[in-house]
């Protein structure tokens, strides 16, 4: 019984001997033993995956290029990988750059609406009747800053926030000026 339980505390600290020779290992050559866990959609967002991946290859100092693709590539998980690869075919997803495979990811998992879509609800948008203007005047600005107007937003803004008003005596007055 006694050998046993000499045997288990010369496990026991052997295995603490190298655990702390590994960490001061680690410290002595800079890179520490954390990993990056594989993404998944359903726990979190693309970009937070992004932020803690670059988080990680800041950690360890990892500056090339091909290194964080490489981080990113092996850390990802099979599912994720094997999307990187459907969205990337016919290229390797191990050519592509880090930027180019965040935005591919980020692409997919973030599609934007067509333009018709934002333009409709942009043009629904009314003025509720307890909304104050510069509220009602803010959700216009956002709903439009996905509607591509380009040199046409300030002409689309006045128009449809005139159109949309609650007050039609605000509206009289707003015809009123623009007449004069």
């Amino acid at each position: 019984m006694r050998k046993v339980a000499n045997l288990a505390t010369e496990l026991m600290l052997a295995s603490l001997f190298f655990w702390c020779t590994l960490t001061i290992f680690n410290m002595a050559t800079g890179t520490l033993n954390i990993e990056v866990e594989p993404f998944d959609p359903d726990l979190e967002k693309c970009e937070s995956y992004e932020e803690r991946t670059i988080q990680f290859v800041l950690a360890n100092d990892v500056i090339e290029d091909k290194k964080k693709v490489a981080v990113l590539l092996s850390s990802m998980g099979p599912k994720g990988y094997g999307l990187l690869k459907s969205l990337s075919t016919p290229t390797k997803p191990s050519t592509l750059t880090f930027p180019n495979i965040c935005k591919r990811l980020h692409d997919y998992y973030n599609p934007k609406p067509p333009v018709l879509l934002e333009r409709f609800r942009f043009y629904n948008q009314i003025q509720g009747p307890s909304e104050k203007i510069a509220e009602y005047l803010a959700e216009l600005r956002r709903l439009s800053s996905k509607c591509n107007f380009g040199g046409y937003l300030n002409e689309a803004l006045r128009d449809k926030f005139v159109c949309g008003l609650f007050d039609t005596a605000i509206q009289k007055n707003c015809f009123q000026r623009t007449i004069h």
